[in-house]
């Protein structure tokens, strides 16, 4: 089972409490801008969680989201190679198995040029 983290609370106490039931964990501190950057929130952000989740033999997957603005998520996959490049530099030296997600709901894209672009972006991640 996965679990997006949206919290302003202790990470590891929301995990904690599941009592063992998730196997992938998905924090709220990456985002994109809008010029399609990834950003990291820093106040949230906690390398010593995702060391803990690893130890604990829960994977860590980058939840990156765009804020409810789709301009921002449309700008970011138009330019996927930049955004994974990014995305790579950020979570290869911590997070070796997880594959990342992209919030996919914009409802004013159509669902096959979303698909593509999270498919491509996604598969960019997984061979660096």
């Amino acid at each position: 089972m996965m679990a997006y983290i949206h919290a302003k609370t202790n990470y590891s106490e929301l995990v904690n409490s599941t009592d063992g039931a998730l196997q992938q964990v998905s924090p709220d501190w990456m985002g994109v801008d809008e010029k399609g950057n990834l950003i990291i929130d820093e106040k949230k952000y906690d390398a010593a969680f995702v060391a803990e989740m690893k130890a604990k033999g829960i994977a860590v997957t980058p939840m990156l989201a765009n804020g409810f603005l789709r301009d921002y998520g449309i700008t970011a996959l138009k330019n996927a190679e930049a955004l994974t490049d990014q995305i790579v530099a950020m979570v290869k030296p911590e997070i070796s198995t997880a594959s990342p997600m992209i919030s996919k709901t914009s409802p004013k894209t159509s669902a096959s040029y979303r698909q593509h672009s999270y498919t491509c972006c996604v598969k960019r991640c997984r061979t660096r």
